[in-house]
């Protein structure tokens, strides 16, 4: 039925045009015979649908070309004259460029190109496409040396992307349609011989064999063709599949001889003797071994330090220089990281090295890191890693040192030559080399036994175990939004940055971008991210018993609950999971109270809360929300339960105890408890006036209610008090606590009372499968460990007053106010046309700061407690900069 065939064919590409523009439909299929049955009704059909409107004929052009019929007799020319028809939409077309997170031009829509059994004809197409495109943004960038030549005027340029497409068509064909029939030697060579039929023939007989095969070529490449990567990720795959292309490989090897040379003038000191330099890839960050966003980089041995210098243009000021004298042990193995590939599982061509030394840093210019022995009042240990490169390697060393000569004063003078003999050994032999080098400079001024180990930094069991399948999909910030976007419920509007690692104050996104948190996780994680103590606890727990539910005791649980109840100064604890979990086991205790023991009726059992509260999204939660956002479309809600006045219909203001006394003088023998925040966090940090709190808390004793605190997000220092009401020294009937009680290492929560309030629930009338459960009672005790110890409360206190006071320093007409107490603060900005507190934070954002707004004109400020003074100050000059960027 040609209508219905319409219908659904209009369905997709609306739904495509939707989501990327306008449609080139390029149809690859032949004209006669039986492919053609097929073309001629998909031309049929969306003819139909631009003919009925309906779709919009702007946005839809179908160009049928008969690829074999077109080439046949090696007439391949013919494919530059087609893409040159096409050249008017290229153009038109435009494509995604960005440069230093600005973009610069956007596409408009895409070439869908089509053909019928497999992808052959496809990706010849397409790489031809390719071509053009590139030859474009050339022309566009104005560097194009001969625009009217195309890509020809390159020509290592054009057979790095012929061989780029030829030599991973077999994995690209397989990623869109599951096929390995793609004709390599047609874009490589641009005709078919000898080897190209024998090629061809061995696909087509033994596709269903080679299929069963797990295709080795690395994601990376595919993740380039489709825009997931920069060029850079591409030169970097073509040595991780050791391409033999010897010219490249030869640009690459004096690519690299540069950056020897370079790194030794800029970093080796005057006097110093280079015994060897090499290329290694290194974080060229101290105390980690991730390498994900590795940086090529030179690993110098002098007779006297050892450095590490970034040589990418983004780290060519970085560097790690560390005495001799200073360096405490090195380690050497098998360093692991890529577990797609069997060269990447192989040891003998994945071997590094981690240097050991005693400090933390302190003496530092610019990004310059050094270490010496007079740090050694710095008792903490740090380490760099470095991976040592495999291929193009180049290694590099003094002149003199082979001929026994003299150093000059001006040692920068003295030429370094290449060590070919090491350049040919493998990875693990050159790193036996380079740590007996280390210690036969290191004897000349101390070496403690054990000063070298040999043993795995990274073993192939460890690395497949941190590859997780979300890992292996998400490998960018644009394809892990695609991801959430397409598969989960869209119930968040998030800041757009992704986030895949957090450590202290900082996280980072796939990309490597480093970013202060200031929103904590709303408070989650005080103790900032991954604290080795939590995480100590976490794994040593998980390894024993993670989960017995209640119907049986467990061994950590009763400790847990003495624990907490001794450190918040109560008599009982309840356990739950989520910060909302335990806001509605307050409400339920609060009315099983009410009914047992102050005697409320059915009609009774009220529940009474404040305008503007945030307490979470369950039934419960919302039926006390002022918040139309929160309760459109989801009534009726729980009766009784409410911030409104049951007798006049007024909403009970927050900050106003004469609201809460107007309702318990008219119904306080109904109302169970009252329940508020010390300072309310999602309504924008709104501080209440000095004795606010207290008094609603006399009313509450007056009427016989309980004064439940919902510390939540207040709670566990944040505020510069173990809890918020502290402030004003109340003891809460009901104390609910979240989010922080597992520095958001697990969902962990409690609610905290006394034991006549807490034993009015009986056996099954609450609980929960998770809630106390051993890992969650070994988590909180370990996170509430990390508060106390570290001091975490009296250092929000004081870094609270300083935080705020270096805001309020701010000149700006745009800031209306600055408000908050302890490391949770707000900024309420006045209006800009056109802008709101979402601009100004996704300016923060670029800056390397991450907040969230809570309204339209106030962004909330909260990092991790653990954050020190001088990042503080660093962070107020990056908002300091934001408001700047965002008044113009």
């Amino acid at each position: 039925d040609t209508n219905k065939n319409s219908a659904v064919c209009a369905r997709h590409l609306i739904r495509e045009i939707d989501r990327v523009g306008r449609q080139i439909l390029v149809n690859l299929v032949e004209h006669k015979g039986r492919e053609s049955v097929v073309g001629s009704a998909y031309a049929s059909i969306v003819g139909h649908c631009v003919s009925s409107e309906l779709i919009d004929a702007r946005m839809i052009r179908y160009i049928p070309w008969d690829f074999h019929h077109e080439t046949r007799g090696m007439h391949y020319e013919k494919l530059h004259q087609f893409v040159e028809q096409l050249q008017r939409e290229i153009s038109d077309m435009g494509y995604f460029w960005y440069s230093d997170d600005n973009v610069l031009t956007l596409q408009q829509g895409v070439f869908r190109i089509n053909c019928m059994d497999c992808l052959d004809r496809t990706n010849v197409v397409q790489s031809t496409i390719a071509r053009a495109v590139l030859s474009e943004q050339l022309v566009r960038m104005g560097v194009h040396a001969a625009p009217e030549q195309g890509l020809s005027v390159y020509p290592k340029l054009e057979s790095i992307l012929s061989h780029l497409w030829a030599n991973n068509g077999d994995y690209i064909s397989r990623q869109y349609a599951g096929t390995s029939a793609m004709k390599g030697d047609f874009t490589r060579t641009g005709r078919r011989n000898f080897s190209g039929v024998v090629n061809d023939a061995t696909y087509s007989l033994a596709r269903l064999w080679i299929n069963t095969f797990r295709d080795y070529f690395s994601q990376s490449v595919l993740d380039f063709i489709v825009g997931n990567h920069q060029a850079a990720t591409v030169f970097r795959t073509l040595i991780d599949l050791r391409s033999h292309e010897p010219e490249h490989i030869q640009q690459i090897v004096l690519a690299n001889e540069a950056k020897i040379r370079d790194s030794v003038h800029a970093a080796v000191g005057s006097g110093e003797s280079v015994k060897l330099a090499c290329m290694v890839q290194s974080p060229m960050e101290l105390g980690t071994l991730k390498l994900e966003n590795a940086v090529d980089s030179v690993l110098i041995v002098t007779d006297a330090a050892v450095y590490v210098c970034g040589s990418s243009s983004q780290h060519r000021q970085s560097s790690v220089s560390i005495e001799l004298s200073a360096l405490t042990g090195v380690q050497y193995g098998a360093y692991i990281t890529e577990t797609r590939t069997p060269q990447g599982l192989d040891p003998s061509y994945n071997h590094g090295i981690v240097l050991k030394f005693d400090s933390a840093s302190k003496q530092q210019a610019g990004a310059i890191v050094t270490a010496s022995k007079k740090d050694a009042s710095c008792t903490s240990s740090q380490f760099i890693a470095c991976k040592v490169t495999s291929e193009a390697q180049v290694v590099m060393q003094h002149a003199n040192e082979s001929t026994n000569g003299l150093l000059s004063a001006s040692i920068k003078d003295i030429a370094l030559v290449r060590m070919e003999r090491l350049e040919k050994q493998t990875p693990n032999l050159l790193t036996e080399h380079i740590c007996s080098t280390i210690l036969s400079q290191k004897l000349v001024t101390s070496a403690t036994d054990q000063f070298i180990t040999d043993s795995p930094i990274i073993s192939a069991a460890a690395a497949k175990q941190g590859v997780s399948f979300v890992d292996k999909m998400a490998t960018s910030t644009q394809e892990a939004m695609s991801l959430e976007n397409d598969y989960g419920a869209h119930n968040y509007h998030p800041l757009p940055v992704v986030i895949s690692r957090g450590e202290g104050v900082h996280v980072w996104d796939p990309e490597g971008k480093r970013y202060y948190d200031f929103l904590s996780a709303y408070s989650a994680v005080n103790q900032g991210h991954c604290h080795p103590h939590i995480i100590a606890a976490l794994t040593e727990q998980a390894s024993k018993l993670c989960l017995s539910s209640r119907a049986f005791y467990n061994d950590r649980l009763g400790a847990y609950e003495r624990f907490v109840a001794d450190y918040f100064g109560y008599e009982m604890v309840l356990p739950m999971n989520t910060g909302v979990e335990a806001v509605e086991t307050a409400i339920k205790l609060a009315r099983k109270w009410g009914h047992t023991r102050k005697g409320l009726d059915d009609n009774g059992g009220y529940v009474i809360g404040v305008e503007g509260n945030f307490h979470g999204r369950t039934m419960g939660a919302i039926s006390l929300s002022t918040d139309p956002d929160s309760r459109r479309g989801f009534g009726p809600f729980m009766p009784n339960i409410t911030a409104v006045n049951p007798v006049t219909g007024d909403k009970i203001r927050y900050n106003h105890a004469e609201d809460l006394e107007a309702v318990l003088n008219a119904i306080g023998d109904q109302v169970a408890g009252f329940i508020v925040e010390p300072i309310q966090g999602e309504a924008g940090i709104m501080v209440p006036d000095a004795g606010y709190l207290q008094r609603c808390y006399e009313l509450c004793k007056k009427h016989n209610v309980l004064f439940i605190c919902d510390e939540v997000q207040t709670g566990i220092g944040r505020t510069g008090t173990l809890l918020a009401i502290e402030h004003e020294q109340i003891h809460p009937d009901i104390v609910i606590l979240g989010k922080a009680l597992s520095g958001g290492v697990y969902p962990v929560s409690a609610v905290l009372s006394s034991r006549e309030i807490m034993l009015t629930i009986r056996p099954g009338e609450h609980g929960s499968t998770y809630g106390g459960n051993p890992l969650a009672c070994a988590v909180a005790v370990a996170a509430l460990e990390v508060v106390r110890d570290e001091g975490l409360t009296q250092r929000a206190h004081e870094l609270g007053e300083r935080f705020r006071e270096g805001l309020r320093q701010i000149s700006s007409p745009l800031i209306k106010e600055v408000r908050g107490r302890g490391l949770l603060n707000a900024i309420e900005v006045n209006t800009v046309p056109g802008k709101t507190a979402w601009d100004l934070c996704l300016l923060l954002r670029d800056r390397g700061l991450l907040a969230k707004p809570t309204h339209d004109t106030i962004i909330r400020l909260a990092p991790p407690l653990t954050i020190t003074a001088a990042q503080l100050d660093e962070c107020v000059e990056i908002i300091v900069g934001a408001i700047s960027d965002y008044s113009k």
